[in-house]
């Protein structure tokens, strides 16, 4: 059973990007960031995905009840102070990302790990050595 992934991508920015690019003519944002890839090796899961500019102090991995949810945030301050300075153009000035993955059952949920190298975030999901059968339990309705 492979990762399944749900994703959160923000409407409102996908939507005003497009704006930009009507009213301006060109691309204001030319690449989406938070592209995963998901591969299953013998042992393993792994999941990878583009985060450039994020640090490990903008990103929370958790891992509740079957899923994944990764998100990064990122917000940079500028000097509102500095006379000398005249801003054209500030774009820069805050970005989001989330994803949330459904997790295979044989996944080992306390030994996921994680590191981030040079803007890519690798995810590690040790694969179960034993998956218990799961019981089937049927559930009665009741009539009102």
């Amino acid at each position: 059973m492979a990762l399944t992934t749900t994703t959160r991508y923000d409407n409102f920015l996908y939507d005003m990007e497009n704006t930009f690019n009507r009213l301006f003519g060109s691309h204001v944002v030319q690449q989406r960031y938070g592209l995963c890839d998901c591969v299953e090796h013998e042992n393993h899961f792994e999941l990878v995905a583009d985060l450039p500019g994020y640090s490990e102090n903008d990103i929370i991995i958790e891992q509740q009840d079957g899923y994944l949810n990764i998100r990064a945030e990122k917000k940079n301050e500028y000097s509102k102070n500095n006379k000398h300075e005249k801003w054209h153009r500030r774009e820069r000035v805050y970005s989001h990302f989330s994803r949330t993955f459904m997790l295979p059952d044989n996944v080992d949920s306390e030994n996921i790990s994680a590191s981030l190298d040079k803007g890519i975030l690798s995810v590690s999901l040790p694969k179960l050595k034993n998956i218990e059968n799961k019981t089937v339990r049927r559930i009665q309705i009741q009539s009102q």
